[in-house]
């Protein structure tokens, strides 16, 4: 049995977090995804793409998409190729802060919010 690149539940979680988790598009492109072994990115993989998204592109539009998924396949793979080893934890927080760098807090007075004078309706 050949094994594949891909696991189905890397796959899966993808499209749950773009949320076509519940439609069969996931399920779809990965029965294709499993019986095609090349793999191979051509402009007759992005038709059989745009027909299982119900989309349509002319053909000079896959043309110029080919190069680009290609790439961005290549790029992919160097970013699997590079070792993870478990201690490193999840990137859950975004913080653009340097190490080291603290920011000095706000020092400005809170508002003082001043009274509403009330007007009588006869003055």
């Amino acid at each position: 049995m050949e094994t594949t690149r891909y696991d189905r539940r890397e796959f899966m979680g993808y499209f749950t977090s773009v949320g076509l988790g519940s439609t069969l598009l996931p399920g779809v492109l990965w029965a294709k995804l499993a019986s095609d072994a090349a793999l191979e990115i051509t402009a007759a993989t992005i038709a059989d793409a745009e027909e299982v998204a119900g989309i349509k592109l002319e053909p000079e539009e896959r043309e110029m998409m080919v190069d680009g998924l290609r790439l961005q396949t290549q790029r992919i793979a160097a970013l699997h190729k590079i070792p993870l080893d478990n201690s490193v934890s999840p990137a859950i927080v975004f913080n653009p802060l340097p190490p080291g760098k603290v920011v000095a807090p706000d020092r400005r007075h809170p508002p003082v919010r001043s009274r509403v004078q009330r007007r009588t309706l006869g003055a």
